[in-house]
């Protein structure tokens, strides 16, 4: 929409008209997602009051109003505190480049087996162009990666989530080979950690 060429009074309207049908699609999606979400019934952005509006705004704006979110939206503080922790990790500040966030993501949806989020964090890495390390960590074989950068970052997540216990001097090794500070090792675990 070119403003420049509506009268203000026209454009509006079709601001109002887009916004709409933004709320109305998003609705949808979250009558659609709720069969992700099972133990919980999670409050309809249509239905939100106090904390959880002002979350789900934030959602609106920066990322989406989705079931990994929404799951937490019974108890408000929850809800802020996920998002927070989300947010400035993945959305925010760091160091980390986006496909690796994402690359991370992947993997610790696919321990917890997550087919929304496995499909959002491999579609990203397919929009950043990493559609090997998507492929891979969709396969449930993030060894096969072939991105050295990828895949060193992928044995660590995946065992900082799944056996911390064993992750050892070589694997932070290859790890900084490929990524190296402390501060990216400190984001990587962290983000495997959530």
């Amino acid at each position: 929409m070119c403003r420049q060429n509506l009268p203000p009074l026209v454009f509006r309207k079709k601001i109002r008209y887009a916004k709409a049908m933004f709320q109305t699609i998003e609705n949808r999606v979250f009558d659609q997602m709720r069969g992700l979400v099972r133990h919980v019934t999670p409050v309809a952005p249509d239905a939100a009051e106090g904390l959880v509006v002002e979350v789900y705004a934030q959602l609106r704006r920066e990322f989406q109003v989705a079931p990994p979110f929404t799951l937490h939206s019974p108890a408000p503080q929850i809800l802020a505190g996920a998002w927070s922790v989300t947010r400035e990790s993945q959305i925010a500040s760091g160091r980390l480049a986006r496909p690796m966030k994402e690359a991370i993501s992947a993997c610790v949806s696919q321990i917890n087996t997550c087919p929304y989020c496995v499909d959002a964090h491999t579609g990203l890495l397919h929009g950043a162009a990493k559609h090997d390390v998507a492929v891979s960590i969709r396969k449930g074989k993030p060894e096969s990666i072939a991105d050295d950068a990828h895949r060193p970052a992928a044995r660590l997540v995946l065992l900082v989530a799944f056996a911390s216990y064993r992750v050892d001097d070589n694997t932070v090794e290859a790890f900084r080979a490929a990524t190296p500070g402390d501060r990216e090792l400190v984001e990587a675990t962290a983000w495997a950690a959530l």
